[in-house]
């Protein structure tokens, strides 16, 4: 499919309130990538998600702008407008919940970051 315009600006959205469990993970989220930062990236990244759960229930879109948030608060990026490409992943994984995060600098150097569910 094809759409041949292009979005123009987005008006800004009224503050969406986040439930305690999304609350507790993105401190939790915060507090693992700043432990695993090796740095700060500048500018233009790829980021993947692998999304486990421990059974396959919920949006795997649901995660990506709390990862996106965590990985701006653990100072990772410096503003989620430098991701170019998001892919998320959702997978099943009853004994180990977790998101696997990729942060891709278009130079092509990796990091990976394990954030326990």
């Amino acid at each position: 499919m094809v759409v041949d315009r292009t979005l123009g600006p987005v008006p800004k959205r009224p503050a969406v309130l986040k439930s305690k469990e999304a609350i507790a993970w993105m401190k939790s989220a915060t507090e693992q990538l700043s432990k695993q930062r090796t740095r700060c990236y500048e500018g233009p990244v790829n980021v993947s998600l692998d999304v486990y759960r421990v059974r396959n229930a919920g949006d795997v879109d649901n995660f990506i702008k709390g990862a996106l948030d965590a990985l701006v608060k653990a100072l990772v990026l410096r503003d989620d407008s430098q991701v170019i490409t998001v892919k998320a992943t959702k997978h099943t994984d009853a004994k180990k919940p977790r998101v696997v995060v990729t942060v891709e600098a278009l130079a092509h150097t990796a990091t990976m970051f394990d954030l326990a569910q």
